[in-house]
């Protein structure tokens, strides 16, 4: 544990910020310890503990910093989703593996797992949801029908954060799992 003591004449905003560009405190849990009532005029201090399970962002958000997943697959039809498309679902935060992988089984027929980029993991951090699902739909105007056509723009989406191989092999395994799911 180490205690660090910020003068009170500042607003938590900038204690904050002030905080995080201390080069040793970057990547510390903080768990804030303070008088409730307004009228002392005492220092806060501030309890680090270093691990790897939690983050304080500057924003103020506690975040778990365990890797967040990607699933890609086909989207499993049924009485409310009767449409085929690929399904792209992303983790916004962890939660039980069981309980994660249950959700995610009914959803989709998965075919890919990837973890996130930093910059895929940020938005994250904005959502009130623990998963975030985009789909390419197989009949919409610009697929018409053609798988082909449907992989080429999950690729065009993806191309900002992976590598060319990946980009290929997400592809050649969902080209490849598109008529053992679609019968």
């Amino acid at each position: 544990m180490i205690p660090c003591i910020i003068p009170m004449g500042q607003s938590i905003r900038a204690r904050l910020n002030w905080l995080f560009s201390q080069s040793c405190f970057r990547h510390s849990a903080c768990w804030f310890s303070h008088r409730p009532d307004a009228t002392t005029v005492q220092p806060i201090i501030i309890i680090l503990r270093m691990t790897n399970l939690f983050i304080l962002k500057p924003e103020g958000k506690a975040t778990n910093s365990r890797r967040l997943r990607v699933f890609y697959g086909w989207s499993k039809l049924n009485s409310v989703r009767k449409r085929k498309a690929i399904s792209v679902i992303f983790e916004n935060a962890r939660q039980s593996e069981a309980r994660s992988l249950n959700f995610i089984s009914r959803m989709q027929e998965t075919v890919y797992i990837r973890y996130q980029t930093e910059s895929e993991a940020l938005d994250g951090f904005h959502c009130n949801r623990m998963f975030t699902e985009y789909s390419v739909f197989m009949d919409s105007k610009s697929v018409n029908g053609s798988l082909d056509a449907a992989l080429k723009e999950n690729m065009i989406a993806d191309s900002k954060n992976l590598t060319q191989p990946e980009l290929d092999a997400i592809s050649d395994k969902l080209h490849h799992s598109y008529r053992s799911v679609y019968k």
